[in-house]
């Protein structure tokens, strides 16, 4: 079994509102810091690839402002799973090897996602949820 995987970066988020009113070029731009972040921590770590489906739990930190909704996050979360990908600690980010993703209500703190991947089918996550 793989240990688990956490990596944090800390940086304003990029939220699906600002990614879905900017021009293609600018979401590019606006997403490609974090995949590039998430590349380097996961190269960084030199945890051993994950062969298992896996389970991805994201943890936003805002330090201003009313608290985003959770899936507000997502554009953030997908550059950094692309990073992790990016990296080969994870194969893909298709359904046979991510069984799923829990977005965590924002929290309190220095901007930016904590990304914890821990190994889990999804069998096991349906009967962790009962």
């Amino acid at each position: 079994m793989t240990p688990p995987l956490t990596l944090t970066h800390r940086a304003p988020i990029v939220s699906l509102n600002a990614e879905r009113s900017a021009h293609w070029r600018s979401r590019h731009q606006l997403t490609a810091t974090w995949r590039q972040a998430f590349k380097l921590y996961a190269l960084a770590a030199h945890h051993p690839q994950f062969t298992a489906p896996v389970l991805i739990t994201c943890q936003p930190y805002q330090a201003r402002n009313k608290l985003q909704d959770p899936g507000n996050c997502l554009p953030s979360l997908k550059a950094a799973v692309d990073g992790i990908v990016d990296a080969g600690v994870l194969i893909d980010d298709s359904p046979a090897y991510v069984a799923g993703l829990m977005i965590l209500a924002p929290q309190r703190g220095p901007d930016g996602l904590t990304v914890t991947i821990e190994e889990r089918t999804v069998t096991q996550l349906a009967q962790e949820l009962r």
